[in-house]
């Protein structure tokens, strides 16, 4: 099964490397990407991409324009967000409004990595990766389906993985690191508290074919945007919270 994916990526690689090599396309500018990544066996889920772990959240990124550094390898996490705001860089558009920063300055080693904060569809649960160290807080109770094998995830449970050694995140840390997944907790629920994360509480907005469409997707509808309420409470008394209670 795998080979059959390292094929189908292979194959995809030699028809792209062909359209590329055309005049009107080596004096472009262009960008390689995607929205999530792909399970292939870690956790025992294939071919689905729900959850914040590893290769879900672990996507390449390709970035070519003229006078780029050829073969210029950054390992700076990023985020979807940079990359039209890069676009729009390059393109002589900075007076555009976009969120995100210039990937650009990656390039420089120099530049400090950042954390990077992430939100699981509906809200489920959310996340910070800060150096090495990944932190997911779930949110509410959900499950996920790991292959044929359903497994729950409770409200307000945290994870603590190291993304250098265990990048797959099968490994939970937060028992035996305690004190920095207490750390990482917090700058979650702060995150979610100063309403950065408040654009994944709207509901969808489109024509009602077009919203019917996308609830069959997966990619509209759900517990986010049925309510306004925090999605992490001030004050939580379970006891999830009261091992992490200050």
């Amino acid at each position: 099964m795998l080979a059959q994916y390292r094929g189908e990526v292979s194959y995809l690689d030699s028809e792209l490397s062909r359209l590329l090599a055309r005049p009107r396309f080596r004096a472009a500018t262009i960008a390689f990407t995607a929205d999530h990544g792909e399970s292939l066996g870690a956790q025992g889920v294939y071919w689905d991409h729900g959850g914040l772990y590893g290769g879900r959240l672990h996507v390449p990124l390709v970035l070519r324009y003229p006078g780029a550094p050829a073969g210029k390898r950054v390992t700076q996490r990023v985020q979807n967000t940079d990359v039209g705001r890069t676009l729009l860089d390059l393109a002589g558009l900075r007076d555009v409004e976009h969120p995100g920063s210039d990937l650009l300055t990656r390039l420089d080693p120099a530049h400090a990595s950042e954390p990077i904060f992430t939100m699981a569809c509906f809200g489920f649960s959310a996340g910070i990766a800060d150096g090495d160290d990944y932190l997911v807080l779930h949110l509410r109770t959900h499950d996920l389906q790991f292959g044929l094998v359903e497994s729950t995830r409770l409200g307000h449970t945290v994870e603590l993985f190291d993304l250098r050694q265990d990048p797959e995140c099968l490994h939970d840390l937060s028992a035996e690191r305690h004190e920095r997944a207490a750390e990482l907790r917090r700058r979650v629920i702060d995150w979610l508290h100063a309403g950065v994360a408040q654009p994944w509480k709207r509901a969808p907005v489109g024509s009602v074919e077009v919203l019917e469409n996308l609830t069959a997707l997966g990619y509209a509808g759900g517990p986010v945007g049925e309510s306004d309420a925090s999605f992490f409470p001030d004050r939580c008394d379970c006891a999830e919270c009261a091992r992490f209670a200050e």
